[in-house]
């Protein structure tokens, strides 16, 4: 079984920089054909703005019907972008070593930057309090707080995230200061939530990258994102090969680029693999 992983495909929002290829299901369609399992992980439409909720829902929908014609299982985990109650909240893999979830639970400050941030902030706690301490119950206590964004008219109305955070140097300095945090909020959260995991796919930061975080008692993860198709624009896919028979199971973190007018996987490389035993 090979299970491509990607995040935050943002259907629906503008691009931001003239002239680049968008994301529609034609774009996307070289990718459903690299696995026989597609998961999207979170942000995958933004159905929750209410400008782009349309369009995005429609083009979402039309995604999941290339997949269904070529064959493919797609699979959604819900993100802030995009809360729905028919999305998972996340999935493992490997028996449990590999979790898979978009990451916008890793900490109650899940966007310090935006105008809703202290209300997000105060539903999240109040949300983790009364759920289960799982990883559904922590996203769910997410979810909650996400909905307090749209719900905002401040939020609503700004401009796109790159004009946002660019008219405002402050929030540059957030942003700085939350992704270097990052990786290892995702580090602890597996440590409290899953503890059997050793590598956590994500996305929400919009930054990719892979990285080897220590964690209380010595145990390391390694923490996977796939960074964004939107701002500013890195976006990578995980893939998980699980063989048959249980011999092992293996992960890739590959580029996605832009060629012949869609999306696809670039060369394979070998400095970004692990295997399982």
């Amino acid at each position: 079984m090979r299970t491509l992983i990607l995040s935050d495909i943002h259907l629906g929002l503008p691009e931001p920089f003239p002239g680049r290829l968008g994301r529609s299901p034609a774009t996307l369609s070289p990718l459903l054909e690299a696995a026989d399992r597609v998961v999207l992980n979170g942000d995958a439409a933004d159905t929750q703005h209410p400008s782009h909720r349309a369009q995005g829902i429609e083009l979402l929908e039309q995604l999941a019907a290339l997949a269904t014609r070529k064959g493919v299982d797609l699979i959604r985990i819900s993100g802030n972008h995009d809360v729905e109650e028919t999305a998972l909240t996340h999935i493992e893999l490997a028996r449990g070593k590999i979790l898979v979830t978009h990451g916008h639970a890793f900490s109650a400050s899940m966007l310090p930057w935006v105008p809703a941030s202290g209300a997000m902030n105060r539903v999240f706690a109040e949300a983790l309090g009364r759920n289960p301490p799982t990883v559904e119950g922590a996203v769910r206590a997410a979810n909650d707080a996400a909905l307090v964004q749209w719900s905002d008219e401040r939020s609503v109305d700004e401009p796109t995230a790159l004009l946002a955070i660019g008219l405002r140097p402050t929030r540059v300095l957030s942003v700085l200061a939350w992704w270097r945090k990052y990786p290892r909020d995702a580090a602890r959260f597996a440590q409290r939530y899953a503890p059997s995991a050793q590598f956590v796919v994500c996305g929400h930061s919009h930054r990719a990258g892979a990285w080897s975080i220590a964690t209380d008692g010595g145990a390391r993860r390694w923490i996977l994102n796939t960074g964004s198709f939107s701002f500013p624009s890195r976006p990578h896919a995980v893939i998980v090969t699980e063989e048959d028979g249980g011999a092992g199971t293996s992960l890739e973190m590959r580029r996605i680029v832009q060629r012949r007018g869609g999306y696809t996987l670039a060369e394979e490389s070998r400095a970004s693999s692990w295997r399982i035993h």
